[in-house]
């Protein structure tokens, strides 16, 4: 058995630990090719979510408006005559 100076054990310690993790990893990431020429499946990116507007938020519309009031006129001295009338 040849003695190895620490360099060359070194080197020779790093391929094989190189050598199992890459067999490790192509067993791992091997994906079964799907029959045909049916593309494997992607994933849709996730969808937005709606997040409710806080009731109390500048911009966000009123839970519960108010009915519209009309406006009310100032009375005219005619108006004020058939009243009393």
């Amino acid at each position: 058995m040849d003695i190895l100076n620490r360099d060359e054990l070194k080197k020779v310690i790093v391929e094989a630990i190189n050598e199992t993790i890459g067999a490790k990893l192509d067993q791992l990431i091997r994906v079964p090719k799907p029959e045909g020429n049916i593309p494997p499946p992607r994933f849709a990116p996730p969808t937005p979510q709606a997040i409710p507007s806080h009731p109390l938020s500048p911009g966000a519309p009123p839970s519960n408006p108010a009915p519209a009031q009309p406006l009310q006129q100032p009375a005219t001295p005619q108006a004020v005559q058939d009243m009393e009338i």
